[in-house]
């Protein structure tokens, strides 16, 4: 249950900087505990986990196509445009104009 709820705290404060001692004291558990019992419930430290939520947001942000590239970084609590383009990048292999690019092409596509 407490697990589930920094979980639940994570996606809420999506582009917010949550940090380790904010989550121990939310969920009453130690610091150590509690990165290792949240990666072995989900597979990846609190930290990394919001990381990846973030990016997921923002795929999503740039599928629907109404904001800026900036705004989508802001939105999805990345410090500016580049840093989102350089982990973006990382994680798919594509920077977020070209995969907004792709995703409006493919989206223009008849069935």
């Amino acid at each position: 249950m407490r697990l589930a709820r920094i979980r639940d705290l994570l996606h809420a404060r999506l582009a917010e900087r949550v940090t380790l001692a904010d989550l121990a004291h939310a969920s009453g558990l130690s610091r150590g505990y509690l990165v290792t019992a949240f990666a072995r419930r989900y597979g990846l430290p609190p930290s990394s986990y919001q990381f990846q939520l973030r990016l997921d947001r923002a795929r999503s942000l740039l599928i629907e196509g109404d904001l800026s590239l900036a705004d989508v970084a802001l939105a999805c609590g990345f410090y500016d445009q580049s840093d989102l383009t350089r982990h973006f990048a990382r994680c798919y292999g594509i920077t977020p104009g070209r995969f907004r690019r792709q995703m409006n092409i493919r989206q223009d596509l008849p069935a």
